[in-house]
């Protein structure tokens, strides 16, 4: 029973990560049909597997994964869906698995947007330049996905409408994919100590 209590929330981020990112890469949200989906069989799953206490942990890790992410997302860092995901990653692992997989996926995510930045610039010089501009606050980050544009299809009707500015940027990730692979990569490791 130990053994199942790794092997099958293992084998449910094998099956939702996926779709999350193909969802998220797709259409720039990660649907709530899945979430719901995926914090519904990992709360179920706890419960066959390790019953009330099991219970506990994954819906603290549920919360918790909501928790990690609703600063961010007030900030407009992340998007409502990567927020519901993390809380759906949560109630797969439970409280004491999520952190370090966010952790993991937070460098896992680092690592990626380093080396999407130095292919899109491609010289240090461009590098530095950047850094220090940044350095400076002259630079606007990235943080804000969206950016309202005029539209000028009708002359006597000026109206605004939201521009996703994240398809047309070159250094832009998925923020499903970090958060997935730390996830799956923290399962991996455990279900390994435990066949040790």
């Amino acid at each position: 029973m130990e053994l199942a209590r790794f092997i099958i929330p293992l084998l449910m981020l094998l099956l939702i990560c996926p779709e999350a990112i193909r969802e998220d890469i797709k259409s720039g949200k990660i649907s709530n049909r899945l979430c719901a989906a995926g914090a519904l069989f990992g709360i179920s799953a706890a419960v066959t597997t390790g019953g009330a206490s099991k219970l506990v942990e994954n819906l603290f890790g549920f919360l918790l994964g909501i928790l990690i992410l609703i600063l961010p997302f007030s900030a407009r860092m992340v998007g409502g869906g990567d927020v519901k995901f993390l809380g759906c990653i949560g109630s797969i692992l439970g409280w004491k698995l999520l952190l370090p997989s966010f952790f993991a996926g937070a460098a896992i995510g680092g690592a990626i947007g380093i080396i999407l930045i130095l292919l899109n610039e491609r010289s240090v010089e461009k590098i530095r330049c950047r850094v220090v501009l940044a350095r400076a606050g002259v630079l606007r980050t990235q943080l804000d996905h969206r950016q309202n544009v005029i539209s000028e299809s009708s002359p006597s009707n000026m109206s605004f409408f939201i521009h996703d500015t994240r398809r047309s940027n070159p250094e832009f990730l998925p923020y499903s994919i970090p958060l997935s692979a730390g996830a799956i990569l923290v399962s991996c490791i455990h279900l390994i100590k435990l066949l040790k």
